[in-house]
């Protein structure tokens, strides 16, 4: 199972997942950004009976409201301007699967009408089209929204949020499955080695310093930390001290001059300084550097970070 964590909160999904395997039923699968609703979509299909079936994954969020039923059901040529051939949708592809729809809050209404029929009926039409379709699909809805609000709100048809919500799943936020953030950190960073980069660990203390950070992107953050870690850092274990370095970069406010793309330049030179402070302090701490040494390491500095800020006017 492509899941991480042996937390309570984790031994709670994997039971009602092994209780959905072999069953049809269309699951709700409800928390934060970054919690892994996708992850959990993918384990009830490849580990249930449709295993041999599509997955297909569409996100509500990411499709302009205008093409949402054509994504989803499909269209005939000449449906409208710019449909030059038939097109499957993706209840077409997802036939004998399952169909994963990903921030189902971000739906429009009328859009939520058209599948709250097709729910009901087991059939749709495609745009364009007269004849209706039967499907044979696997719902696995997701969202990070409050879908009860939004009924109250008259965003959300309570009637499609009763046909979605049969089986309800909340996923826990990383804050409370705090013990699963150093098998997670060792996942992270074992498929990091597997992309070619060097073997590493983390210190005890490094992953006490990470269970301790409010993490507000949950699991995804804390891979994007890990992969950021695995590949800026020449060492073979990660200490606290390079953990704290970069969670201070991340809480870092920006200023209003940087509000736009990150410079890569500055980027690499506050890196760059970073780590030669770390080298200076602790050759100094031991002595092995006399006064007129540390004179000629503030003058490497100088320079190497003047070369720096050359590098984007060189061509190439």
């Amino acid at each position: 199972m492509p899941l991480v964590g042996r937390s309570t909160a984790m031994q709670d999904i994997y039971r009602a997942l092994a209780r959905l395997m072999q069953t049809d039923l269309t699951v709700m699968i409800t928390g934060e950004s970054g919690t892994g609703k996708e992850l959990v979509a993918r384990a009830l299909h490849d580990f249930g009976k449709r295993r041999n079936g599509p997955f297909v994954a569409i996100n509500m969020a990411a499709i302009p409201r205008d093409l949402i039923e054509a994504e989803l059901f499909g269209h005939e040529k000449g449906a409208f301007t710019g449909a030059n051939t038939r097109s499957s949708g993706r209840f077409e592809q997802a036939e004998g699967g399952t169909l994963f729809l990903d921030e189902i809050g971000d739906m429009p209404m009328d859009a939520q009408t058209r599948l709250l029929r097709v729910l009901q009926e087991g059939e749709y039409t495609m745009v364009g089209g007269r004849s209706s379709i039967k499907t044979n699909v696997r719902i696995v809805a997701a969202t990070h929204r409050d879908l009860s609000q939004m009924i109250r709100q008259g965003l959300f048809h309570e009637d499609l949020y009763y046909r979605l919500n049969v089986v309800p799943i909340r996923l826990p936020p990383l804050r409370e499955r705090i013990d699963d953030i150093g098998d997670l950190t060792t996942h992270f960073l074992n498929a990091a080695q597997r992309e070619g980069e060097a073997v590493k660990s983390v210190s005890p203390e490094a992953i006490r310093l990470m269970q301790n950070y409010a993490r507000p992107g949950n699991v995804r953050e804390l891979e994007n930390l890990v992969r950021r870690l695995s590949a800026l850092y020449a060492d073979e274990s990660i200490s606290a001290e390079i953990v704290q370095n970069e969670l201070n970069i991340a809480e870092r406010p920006q200023t209003s001059g940087m509000a736009g793309p990150v410079d890569v330049s500055m980027a690499v030179e506050t890196h760059v300084g970073q780590l030669l402070r770390r080298i200076r302090t602790q050759f100094t701490a031991g002595g092995s550097l006399s006064a007129g040494d540390r004179s000629g390491g503030s003058a490497i500095d100088r320079h190497g970070a003047q070369c720096l800020r050359r590098q984007p006017d060189q061509g190439g």
